[in-house]
């Protein structure tokens, strides 16, 4: 099993001091919500989650996956973690299943190069995307509440509206390497136009915001998410703190950020600056 998200885990770990942590019980990515287990602080990364514990020296990661079938998630189980770049991680008991749309397994190894043991439940969805749950630590500190912290998120998982979850993955395929440009006085023509403009890339969901009234801009990561009523929602997480919403809506195949057009590109003086 190839796991992208864990070659860039060692950073994201090494950065926590400085991330935004939240400690809401309920959490949702891409249409699947979860209980987040008492004591454990959240810190979204891209299109995953991981939760630590002042007291526990372990962590949890929380992942989407995109397996057609029951069989491919057992298969993925008895293959392990493996990314080329510092996690290779085999699984050392049987695969168990995990009531009627899922598989568990313990595995240990490395990862991001450091040793490491795991209990890892995958959960199927066939209507849409599936889940990862993994919790673990260092071989020497793991003990079975690690299995029994990623049986507590898994029974408490549910898939929601599907249609729904699609439309949050093609709005995060849509936006990905793009800039976002509203002009607010003038238009393109115009170098001396007064622009707010968004830069999404989609390495490590990095984003940059420039607008009149901040000077010197917001740097930070950004996400597809949804509101209550489920129109999906463009997310801005800086690194000072600062937090922004936007709706996302097409109108005639226009951009449309809380009601307000916004020119999408990818390419010449308009291109985000991760492609340059």
């Amino acid at each position: 099993m190839k796991k992208t998200f864990f070659s860039g885990l060692f950073t994201f770990l090494s950065l926590l001091v400085f991330a935004q942590y939240k400690v809401n019980s309920i959490y949702t990515l891409y249409g699947i919500s979860f209980k987040v287990p008492k004591g454990w602080l959240v810190t979204e990364h891209a299109d995953s989650y991981l939760l630590t514990n002042s007291k526990d020296p372990g962590y949890i990661i929380i992942e989407t996956h995109t397996h057609r079938s029951l069989d491919e998630v057992k298969i993925d189980l008895l293959k392990g973690l493996y990314d080329g770049e510092g996690t290779s991680m085999t699984s050392t008991g049987r695969v168990i299943k995990f009531h009627p749309n899922g598989y568990a397994s313990s595995l240990s190894g490395l990862m991001t190069f450091q040793a490491a043991k795991i209990f890892m439940l995958s959960l199927f969805n066939p209507q849409g995307m599936g889940i990862n749950i993994i919790s673990g630590s260092s071989p020497k500190l793991y003990d079975s509440h690690y299995k029994e912290l990623a049986l507590e998120i898994a029974s408490s998982t549910e898939f929601e509206n599907s249609k729904l979850a699609n439309l949050l993955v093609s709005w995060e395929k849509v936006l990905s390497n793009s800039r976002l440009t509203h002009f607010i006085s003038g238009d393109a023509s115009n170098p001396l136009a007064t622009r707010e403009v968004i830069d999404l890339c989609y390495s490590d969901h990095q984003f940059s915001y420039i607008h009149p009234d901040l000077p010197s801009g917001l740097t930070g990561n950004w996400k597809i998410s949804h509101d209550d009523a489920g129109v999906p929602i463009l997310f801005l997480a800086a690194v000072d703190g600062t937090q922004k919403e936007f709706a996302l809506s097409l109108k005639e195949g226009k951009t449309f950020l809380n009601d307000t057009r916004f020119i999408r590109s990818f390419n010449n003086e308009l291109t985000p600056y991760c492609l340059r």
